[in-house]
Formats: structure tokens, sequence, C-alpha cells
């Protein structure tokens, strides 16, 4: 008698389980500072290094929130130039010492305004608005040159109206972000190209 193996069963096909989600901030990287385009000779400079901000809201069931600024040139509303720090993780007084430099028409100067949006970063992609603070006009950099501010987060616009954004759940008026701008004068008339005279310094010997 001839003892043959008996056939073998193959295991049954094994269940695709549904994918767990991922801890917050897991395998993402935090988004790092996007720079605007970069100034040409015939632009006014404006430098905005936003430093640090303070109270920051719990938006997240771990009491974590992962801000950034977004901040814009804008002349009626229209957005001129966009620029954003990176999101600093888990922390309700980020720290972000990020520069930004952004150029602006010396004829449009009077025009245009400077808004920074305060932001908390999400790894699903669903950043969350935490508010804007108060537009700074460059007319009233360009008169100061220089200008180190804490704002504070607003829950209306500048006209008033409520800001059509999420986020008025949260407890928003204690935001505040420090920043330090600065306004340089182009160096090359754009209109007959000669180079332009700084007033804050003596003029050259002859």
């Amino acid at each position: 008698r001839v003892l043959r193996p008996s056939p073998q069963r193959s295991p049954p096909p094994e269940q695709p389980q549904p994918p767990r989600p991922p801890p917050k901030n897991a395998g993402y990287a935090i988004p790092g500072p996007m720079y605007p385009p970069k100034p040409s000779m015939h632009q006014a400079k404006v430098y905005v290094t936003v430093v640090e901000g303070a109270g920051m809201p719990q938006t997240d069931p771990d009491g974590a929130c992962d801000a950034f600024c977004e901040v814009f040139l804008e002349a009626s509303r229209y957005e001129l130039a966009y620029g954003r720090t990176s999101a600093c993780p888990n922390t309700a007084r980020p720290v972000w010492n990020e520069q930004l430099m952004y150029g602006v028409d010396a004829d449009q100067v009077s025009l245009v305004d400077l808004k920074v949006v305060l932001m908390d970063w999400n790894a699903d992609g669903k950043n969350r608005f935490l508010g804007q603070l108060r537009k700074v006009p460059l007319t009233e950099l360009m008169h100061n040159r220089r200008m180190d501010v804490w704002l504070r987060t607003m829950a209306t616009d500048d006209a008033g109206r409520p800001l059509d954004h999420p986020g008025h759940d949260l407890d928003l008026d204690k935001c505040i972000v420090h920043l330090v701008l600065e306004y340089e004068a182009p160096l090359v008339d754009a209109a007959v190209g000669s180079v332009l005279l700084d007033p804050t310094q003596p003029p050259a010997a002859v």
C-alpha cells in the first residue's frame, strides 16, 4: 500500500483591517516657512519678523496647538503678496523668530496694508483659523521706519464686520503675537533708473 500525502489546505485569506488613524503629527513633517517673491531694486522693502506668540488656545483634545502665521500685503482687500512662518508644534507660547521680506512699488505704499492671520496647523490639511491681527498701513511703517509691537487677534475686521471664519468657539481674545516691522526705501528710482539717496544718511563729499 502506497501512502500518499494528504493535500494541504491553504489558510483562509486574511481579512483586510481598516487603517488606524495616525496619532497627531505622526509621520507628517511640520511645514516650514514659505517666502514671498524677492523684491527688485525698484521696490521698497518691508521686513516682517514674526518673533513669538502667547495665549494660543487649546485646539486639540490633547490641549496642543501648532500655530503659524500667514503674512499678507493687500490693497483694497486684494492680496498682493503672501508668506508664512513655520508651525510651532504643541505649545501655547510659540517662538518663531522668522523674517519675511516683501517688495512693494514706492508709489503704491499708501494703498497697501500688512495683514497677519494666525492659524493652527493640522496634519489632515484642515488648518484652523485662530484670528486676524490689526492691520498695519505701510504709510505708518514708512513714517516710523521700524515698529516693535505686540498685536492681539480680533473677532471683526477693520470695518467691524465679523470675520467669516470658524473658530469663534475658541478663547481668541488672549492670542497675541510679537512683530518687528522695518521699512527700507527703494535703491533705484523706477522712473529714471537713477540711484536714490537715503535721507537718513549724510550726503557724500564732493
